[in-house]
C-alpha cells in the first residue's frame, strides 16, 4: 500500500525535496527543488573541478561550514533566507528588501562556499574562462582574498567568485541585485575569511533591471493561443498508469513559483549561461493524493544532456547529498538509475532519452515498472 500524499496546492510547481526526511510530514510528500543548485550550474559551465578533486577531510568540511558572514556586514536590509550543508560545501540564500511595487522582483543572491583540499585556484581560473567563453563581461577581482573575478551576463545577472586559501566562495545574483549589493556580500564573506573586505563599488542611481521582466509565465499558464508551456514534453507522459489517473501540466523556468525552493533552480540556470525559460518541464501526478506516483520529463534547451542530467540529479532532486544511494535497475527493458533517499519516502528512477531527462517517483517498484512502459 502506498503512502497517501496530499493534493498539490499548485499543479505544475515541483514539490520541494528536503535533503533529509522531514519531521512530522507525510512519508509520501514529494521531494523536489531542494536548495542545492549553484554547484550544478558550475558543472553546466564545465567547471567540474570540485568533482574531480572531491574535498573530503572533516577539517576542510568544517571550514566550509563555518564560513558565515556577519549580519552587520550584509547589504542594508538583506537577510539570510536559507542555509544548507553538504559534503565539504555550504549553500546560502540571501534576500534583498521587499519591492515596494508589483512590477519589481525581490533581489536574491545565492552563495556556495566550498573547501578544496587541492584545486581551488584552478576552480576559479576555469570559472573565469568559462564565463568569458559564454560571452559574459568578466573583471578580475584581485582585491578579494587570493584573487577572483566578477562577471555579468546579458540578463544583468552578476556572478562573483574568489578564493581564500582552500575556500572558494561563489555568488550568483539575480538581475534585481545591484553591483554594490553583490560587492557588499562578497566583502562580508572576505571579512569572514580574514580579509579586509576588498573594494565595494558605489551605488548606481539607475535601476539594475528586472530578471525575466515581461517574460513571466505562471505555472500551468498558456500562451495567447492557449497552448501548454511544453507540449512536446507533455506528449511523452500518460494520462493514466494502471488504475491511477494522472493530472498533467507543464511549465518553463520562469513559470516555477518564486518560492525559496525554486529560486536555486533559477540561479543554477543563470550560472550555466542559460535563460530561465530554457528549462522546460512536463509533470504528471496523482492529484487525489491516493498515490505518490509522479512522472516528469525535463529538458534544458541548448544544454548537453549529460549536464542537464547533472542539474536534475544534484539540484532538482537533491540526489547528491550524504546518505543518498544510487544503483542501476531495469524498467520496461531499459536501464534506469534508481535513487534511494533512505527516508521512508518514494524512490526516484532516472534515465535520459535524447535531450530529455525522465524521472519516475514511486514507492512501489511494480508501479514504477508500469509507469516506465507508458512513457513515450
Amino acid at each position: 500500500m502506498t503512502n497517501q500524499r496530499p493534493p498539490r496546492p499548485d499543479p505544475v510547481a515541483p514539490r520541494p525535496r528536503p535533503a533529509h526526511a522531514p519531521e512530522g510530514d507525510s512519508a509520501g510528500t514529494a521531494r523536489v527543488l531542494a536548495a542545492v543548485a549553484l554547484v550544478v550550474a558550475a558543472i553546466a559551465l564545465g567547471l567540474t573541478a570540485w568533482r574531480i578533486i572531491a574535498p573530503a577531510s572533516a577539517n576542510c568540511q568544517a571550514q566550509a561550514w563555518d564560513t558565515t558572514p556577519a549580519d552587520d556586514d550584509l547589504p542594508d536590509t538583506w537577510t539570510v533566507s536559507a542555509t544548507q550543508y553538504d559534503i565539504s560545501r555550504k549553500t546560502m540564500s540571501f534576500l534583498g528588501p521587499t519591492p515596494g511595487d508589483d512590477n519589481s522582483n525581490q533581489a536574491v543572491i545565492y552563495a556556495t562556499i566550498t573547501c578544496y583540499e587541492q584545486g581551488g585556484e584552478e576552480s576559479v581560473t576555469r570559472s573565469a574562462k568559462a564565463a568569458s567563453d559564454a560571452g559574459q563581461s568578466v573583471v578580475d577581482r584581485d582585491d578579494l582574498g587570493d584573487g577572483g573575478f566578477s562577471a555579468v551576463d546579458d540578463t544583468n545577472a552578476t556572478f562573483l567568485q574568489f578564493r581564500h586559501d582552500r575556500i572558494v566562495v561563489y555568488l550568483a545574483a539575480s538581475g534585481d541585485a545591484t553591483a554594490t549589493e553583490v560587492d557588499q556580500l562578497a566583502s562580508a564573506f572576505d571579512k569572514a575569511l580574514g580579509g579586509d573586505g576588498g573594494a565595494v563599488s558605489p551605488p548606481d542611481p539607475q535601476s539594475s533591471g528586472d530578471l525575466g521582466a515581461g517574460d513571466s509565465l505562471e505555472p500551468g499558464a498558456s500562451d495567447a493561443a492557449g497552448s501548454p508551456a511544453a507540449p512536446d514534453l507533455l506528449a511523452r507522459l500518460p494520462a493514466k498508469v494502471g488504475d491511477v489517473t494522472l493530472t498533467v501540466d507543464s511549465a518553463v523556468g520562469s513559470g516555477i513559483p518564486g518560492t525559496e525552493d525554486s529560486r536555486p533552480i533559477q540561479a543554477a540556470l543563470l550560472e550555466a549561461g542559460r535563460k530561465l525559460d530554457d528549462l522546460r518541464v512536463a509533470d504528471a501526478y496523482d492529484d487525489s493524493g491516493n498515490s505518490d506516483l509522479q512522472l516528469q520529463v525535463l529538458t534544458v534547451d541548448g544544454m548537453p544532456i549529460a549536464k542537464t542530467k547533472a542539474l536534475v540529479l544534484d539540484s532538482w532532486l537533491s540526489a547528491s547529498g550524504a546518505g543518498v544511494t544510487h544503483d542501476k535497475v531495469t524498467l520496461a527493458g531499459k536501464e534506469w538509475e534508481r535513487i534511494d533517499y533512505h527516508d521512508d519516502g518514494p524512490k526516484d528512477y532516472v534515465r535520459t532519452d535524447g535531450d530529455d531527462v525522465i524521472v519516475i517517483t514511486s514507492s512501489d517498484p511494480a508501479q514504477a515498472e508500469q509507469a516506465a512502459k507508458t512513457i513515450k
